[in-house]
């Protein structure tokens, strides 16, 4: 598999003149907030920032697509496996963002879906 998911990649822009010690504060900030997002705009505040960033240094957006490849497989099979984890049943009666649930099949006593909430911290953990 010839992708570039978690390498080292070379180049001279202004991120490779920081600090090494400031980039790690960073990347863990970023870490720690993909827990606390809870909306797609969340989500895209903090993504956002990360892809003017990458365009920024590396001047070209097609490497960025063919890096978001790979973590978009995982996103959709998260997405798959959610959809048939997550009951309707169990949403409603935890009360857990329950107006956010989507139910995709109905059955005679389990209705199975995914809430946003769930979708939304699947996709952003890897994006």
């Amino acid at each position: 598999m010839n992708n570039s998911f978690g390498r080292y990649l070379p180049g001279k822009g202004f991120i490779y003149n920081f600090d090494p010690r400031a980039k790690i504060v960073v990347a863990i900030l970023y870490l720690v907030l993909i827990f606390f997002v809870h909306h797609f705009i969340d989500m895209a505040v903090i993504t956002i920032p990360i892809i003017f960033v990458y365009i920024f240094t590396y001047k070209k957006v097609i490497p960025l697509l063919s890096l978001m490849r790979f973590p978009a497989l995982i996103a959709g099979i998260i997405f798959l496996v959610n959809i048939y984890v997550i009951r309707e049943n169990d949403v409603h009666e935890s009360k857990y963002h329950a107006d956010l649930f989507l139910a995709f099949t109905k059955f005679k006593e389990n209705n199975f879906g995914i809430s946003i909430l769930s979708l939304n911290k699947s996709i952003a953990i890897f994006w």
